[in-house]
């Protein structure tokens, strides 16, 4: 893994393309512009969400068991429920609301015996609440809890950071700047 200087959305390909990802946002605009950029980018991607009738979010499923779309991206109430195997990678462009859905998203690739990396973007002004439960959530697992998320929960005010979670090993990378991200217009 490597720091990111800054998102315009390309870092999200940097490595997926080929193995399963989920991508998981807040947004089902976001789910449908981050799977149409990724296929703009040739990587096959398709995205689910509450507002996608029945019959796409299985065929959406189907597509992305199969490999035939190796990254889905969706919304945490579309995934709900969803029990997917072999999933390589979770990247949450965006954080969910709760640490307990947070621990549900990454254990998305640690199911079985297997092992994987999430990737989460953290953004101390909307994600900051959840400072305080990843440090402990990261003691209690025994992994290194960086010193950038110690200072944002307890007061630090940081900025947007980056974090790679190996399901084995946990690294945690700050970026150094991500206010460009075309991303933040679908907000």
């Amino acid at each position: 893994m490597h720091q990111v200087s800054n998102c315009s959305g390309s870092e999200l390909s940097f490595n997926v393309g080929h193995e399963r990802t989920m991508v998981f946002v807040d947004k089902k605009k976001k789910a449908d512009y981050i799977a149409a950029f990724l296929c703009q980018e040739k990587i096959s991607a398709t995205s689910i969400h509450g507002d996608r009738e029945q019959r796409e979010r299985e065929v959406a499923l189907q597509d992305f068991r199969s490999g035939k779309c190796p990254v889905l991206v969706a919304t945490s109430v579309a995934a709900r429920g969803l029990d997917i195997e072999n999933v390589q990678h979770v990247i949450n462009f965006d954080l969910p609301s709760t640490i307990e859905e947070y621990v549900h998203r990454i254990g998305r690739t640690g199911r079985c015996g297997n092992t994987g990396k999430a990737v989460c973007f953290f953004d101390s002004s909307s994600d900051g609440h959840l400072a305080q439960s990843l440090v402990k959530v990261l003691s209690d697992a025994q992994q290194e809890v960086p010193v950038w998320l110690e200072e944002i929960a307890f007061g630090f005010q940081g900025e947007r950071v980056f974090t790679s979670v190996n399901t084995q090993k946990l690294c945690i990378f700050k970026v150094l700047s991500i206010s460009e991200t075309n991303f933040g217009q679908l907000a």
